[in-house]
C-alpha cells in the first residue's frame, strides 16, 4: 500500500508540473515534445510522464502524434472563440456563487492581487497574477466540478495567451477587475458576473484580432 501511494503521488506531481508548465507558456503552441525529453525536465522516469501525458491529451492540453511524440496544440480562431464563449457562461456562474462566500479576507487578497498585477514587470508575471485573481474567485464558489471544467479551458488557452502581447488590453482588463472587486465587496453577484463577462469578452476580441493579424 505504501508503494502504491508513493507511485500515485509521483504521478500526480508530474502531472501538475507538466500542466503548470503548459499553462505558464513554457512550451509555446506548436512545440513538439517527447516522453524522454519531458522525463528529463521533471527528473523522473518515463512511466509517470506517460501517465501525465495521457491525461493532458484527454484534456486537449496536448495532441498525440503518430511518431509517439506529442505537440502543444495551435488553437484556431474558431476554437479560441468557442472556448471563450464557454468560459463566459461558466465563469460568470462561478462568480455568482462566489459572491455568496467571499470573506473580507478574500476581498483584501483580491485587492492586493490587483495592485501586484498593475505593478507587474513581465508578461509571464502578469498572466500568473491574472490567473490567481480569477481562480481566487472561482474557488470561492465551492463547486469542485465547475472549477475543474474552468481549469480545463484555461489549460487549453494558456500557451496562446503567453505569446500574445496584451499591451493596451491590460488597461481594459484592469478596469473590469477593479469593478469585479467592488461588486464582490458589496455582495452584488449580478454586477460582479457582468464585469467578469465583460473581461472575458474584451480579451476574446483583442486576442481574436491579434490572431487575424498573425495570419495575414
Amino acid at each position: 500500500m505504501i508503494k502504491k501511494v508513493e507511485r500515485d503521488t509521483l504521478n500526480e506531481r508530474v502531472y501538475e508540473e507538466l500542466r503548470g508548465a503548459i499553462v505558464s507558456g513554457r512550451f509555446p503552441p506548436g512545440t513538439n515534445l517527447t516522453l524522454r525529453g519531458l522525463a528529463e525536465i521533471v527528473g523522473t522516469s518515463e512511466m509517470p510522464v506517460r501517465d501525465a501525458v495521457r491525461r493532458l491529451v484527454v484534456e486537449r492540453a496536448l495532441e498525440s502524434l503518430p511518431n509517439r511524440s506529442v505537440v502543444v496544440p495551435i488553437l484556431s480562431e474558431d476554437a479560441y472563440r468557442e472556448i471563450s464563449e464557454i468560459r463566459l457562461r461558466l465563469e460568470t456562474l462561478a462568480t455568482r456563487y462566489a459572491a455568496e462566500n467571499l470573506t473580507e479576507k478574500d476581498i483584501k487578497a483580491l485587492r492586493t492581487n490587483l495592485k501586484a498585477m498593475a505593478a507587474s514587470k513581465t508578461h509571464s508575471q502578469y498572466l500568473k497574477l491574472n490567473r490567481e485573481f480569477h481562480f481566487r474567485i472561482y474557488e470561492a464558489a465551492r463547486r469542485p466540478l465547475l472549477l475543474s471544467i474552468i481549469e480545463l479551458l484555461w489549460v487549453q488557452t494558456g500557451p496562446l495567451l503567453n505569446v500574445v502581447e496584451l499591451g493596451a488590453g491590460k488597461t481594459e482588463a484592469h478596469s473590469h477587475h477593479s469593478e469585479v472587486v467592488k461588486a464582490l465587496a458589496k455582495g452584488d453577484a449580478d454586477a460582479a458576473a457582468k464585469e467578469i463577462a465583460a473581461d472575458i469578452e474584451g480579451a476574446a476580441v483583442f486576442i481574436a484580432n491579434w490572431m487575424k493579424q498573425q495570419a495575414s
